[in-house]
Formats: structure tokens, sequence, C-alpha cells
């Protein structure tokens, strides 16, 4: 049975290239899997920026031809698409905000399979990004999501939604949660670090992530290490700009605290046990806040009523609830291989 992921990893975006190799080094374990290989850009970038990341893009391809299968096909168009997909049995989108309709824009039809046939069709962790891109389409989606055998999402304010139109689905957490820290120390043959340091990134630029961070740093007394290509923190801060994915994870294995406005941050500071501070993402917010709520983490999420040497002095601590949603989305995957997706339904677990 050979299946076909059809997710984000033709941008320099860390949680899109990281959630891709996460599903797939767990599917590769029982199933030959694939992630197909677009040759498109999802956003439009001017020459000026392309050229300034030249050396974050040559790192990144690097990362994908040692870390990433995919298919020998690079995909340009939708008729690339449907005939690639003749070589496969089964087709798993996702994860990451591949219903996000203001992203995937003219390649929808793309990422909601629209007319492949002779294909078994599952999301894994499907994300519209924000509710405001289903709410305002349902019926476009709706009708998309008919040829589905099953459906999968990321956040449960939106597996709601998808209940009260009667469109059956599952919560599931992100792929770069399925697995725990010692799957990435080995398969990235991650480096430990002598020097202790807090580690900043910001999807989006936010002086009061800033603020925040400098006062952790004086709270703690450590260097501030971000991924931003400016450094906003003064004498404290220290850029790592143009960083590989495993550097990416490398720099959370090694922080001891860590500060983010991304869903990813924020996952990748769980996985590896680390104490942090979520700051709400202002446009994309509810896929950190619906995480950390439903994973029983809602406490690291920032408030401006809670002291900061909470955050600073108290262990993030995963509940049972956390380690039953990691198990039944590996159940749900293992369904989907073993081609038993059906039985789940039948007995609504």
């Amino acid at each position: 049975m050979k299946t076909a992921i059809i997710t984000f990893t033709n941008e320099l975006n860390y949680g899109a290239v990281l959630q891709a190799y996460a599903l797939q080094n767990f599917l590769e374990k029982k199933v030959e899997t694939e992630i197909i290989n677009f040759k498109f850009d999802l956003n439009s970038t001017s020459f000026l920026r392309k050229s300034l990341e030249i050396i974050k893009k040559i790192k990144f391809d690097f990362f994908k031809r040692k870390y990433l299968k995919m298919s020998s096909k690079r995909i340009n168009n939708f008729n690339d698409f449907k005939r690639n997909m003749q070589n496969y049995t089964v087709a798993i989108v996702g994860s990451d905000q591949v219903w996000a309709l203001d992203i995937i824009k003219n390649w929808k039809d793309i990422f909601f399979l629209n007319n492949i046939k002779n294909v078994r069709k599952y999301s894994y962790a499907a994300s519209f990004g924000k509710n405001e891109n289903y709410i305002e389409n349902k019926d476009e989606i709706g009708k998309y999501l008919n040829d589905f055998e099953s459906i999968s999402i990321r956040e449960k304010s939106s597996c709601d939604l998808l209940k009260m139109d009667n469109i059956e689905n599952y919560f599931c957490v992100d792929p770069t949660l399925l697995l725990n820290s010692e799957d990435y120390i080995n398969s990235l043959n991650l480096t430990k670090y002598n020097k202790k340091y807090i580690l900043v990134y910001m999807l989006v630029i936010d002086e009061k992530l800033v603020d925040i961070a400098n006062k952790v740093s004086e709270i703690m007394g450590l260097k501030i290490y971000c991924f931003n290509n400016k450094n906003r923190f003064g004498k404290n801060g220290i850029c790592i700009p143009n960083s590989s994915p495993r550097k990416f994870v490398e720099m959370f294995y090694n922080a001891e605290f860590v500060i983010t406005n991304s869903f990813h941050g924020t996952c990748f500071s769980i996985i590896f046990n680390k104490r942090f501070i979520s700051v709400i993402h202002p446009s994309r917010g509810i896929r950190q806040k619906d995480m950390l709520l439903n994973l029983g983490l809602s406490d690291r999420i920032y408030s401006d009523k809670v002291e900061l040497n909470y955050y600073i002095d108290n262990d993030i601590c995963k509940s049972d609830l956390f380690i039953n949603e990691i198990k039944n989305s590996k159940e749900y995957l293992n369904l989907i291989i073993n081609g038993d997706i059906n039985e789940r339904k039948k007995t609504g677990n």
C-alpha cells in the first residue's frame, strides 16, 4: 500500500517541514510513504527576499534531501498532480494549514483532492488556519469533504464546527507530537550544548513578546537566542538567522526556557519538556490556544495577570489527557494503515 502525504514542504517554514518529517517518520515504520513534491510556492515572495534567504533555502533543501522521502515527480499544476496520484493507494492530506483557503487559494483542488479517483482519501490533523476560513466557505468545503473516507482535524474548535454541520471527524494532534524527544534526538542526531540560554521564536514580530523576553532574561540572567534576522533584544540578544530545520530542533532541545508566538514553537517546547510561555498569535492564535487547552497545558498561555516567575519556576505537566490524545492520534493513523478506519466509525471511538 503506497501512501502519499499532501502537505506543505516547499516553504522556508520550520513547522511546515518538520510536521511533514514527523508524519512520514511515523508512517514509514509501517507503510511505504512519499511526500508529494510540489514545485510551486504558496506565498509570492519578492526577488529581494528570495535573494536574502538563499542560504536558508540551501539548508532547507539539504534537510529535505537527507530526511524526507519525496515523490520523484515535481508537481507544478493540478494535471501533474492528478496523473501522479495514480501511483498511490492512499492519500493523506495534512497536517498544517492545508485547508486554509486564504493560503491555498488557487491550489485548493490539490489540497482537497478534488476529482482525484481510485485513491482512498483521508486527512490527518488538517487545519483551516482560522475558523473563519471554514465558516465563510462551508458549502464549498463540505462538497470536497464528502469524498473523504475519514477526516481528522487539528483544532477541536474546528472539529466542533464540522460536527454542527453533520460532518463526522476526529481530533488528532499535530504530527510533530507523534514523536517524542528521544525520537528527535536519535533520528536527527542532535548535539547537547553546555551553554544555557533563553530561546525566542517569533513567527510574527510582537513588541509585547520582546518586552516579556527581556524581562525573563533579566530575571534568569541568561542571553536570548532568536531565529530572526534582526536583534531586538539589545546586548542580551544573539541572532541565529537562516538556521536549518535540524538546528531549529536542536535549539529547542538545549534551551533553558522558551518564549514563542508560534504553534510549532509551542509544540517543540512541549516535546522537549521545556518551561515556556506561549504568546497567542494575533491572527491565527486559535491553533496555539486550542492545542494548549486540549492538552491540559493552558497555564503556559501568557497572561499579564500572572507573574513571570510562575512560568519560570514551574515545570510543565503533561497530563493524562495529553498522553491519551497522543495515543488516540497514533491509533487513528494505524487504522488508516490497516484499512480498519470504518471499524472505528462503527464503534464511535
